[in-house]
């Protein structure tokens, strides 16, 4: 359990230093990680789900790529 819980952080760091060309690609999605790789990806929770199904991976990091947003420095 916990080298899942330990996989899963890297796999969430790996996402949130990932390329613009890769987060471009998956913006506004929700996206599957396993092992620093984007295993699915869908515009819905139940989309993700189904394809899951059929990958049938064992347990993944789910989550949402969110569009960027504006960052202002003063």
């Amino acid at each position: 359990m916990l080298r899942e819980a330990r996989l899963r952080l890297r796999n969430g760091e790996w996402l949130s230093s990932a390329k613009q060309l890769v987060l471009r690609r998956y913006r506004g999605k929700y996206v599957a990680v396993r092992s620093k790789r984007i295993l699915a990806a869908s515009f819905t929770m139940k989309g993700l789900y189904a394809k899951l199904d059929k990958l049938n991976p064992r347990m993944v990091l789910i989550t949402k790529v969110e569009k960027p947003t504006l960052q202002v420095y003063l």
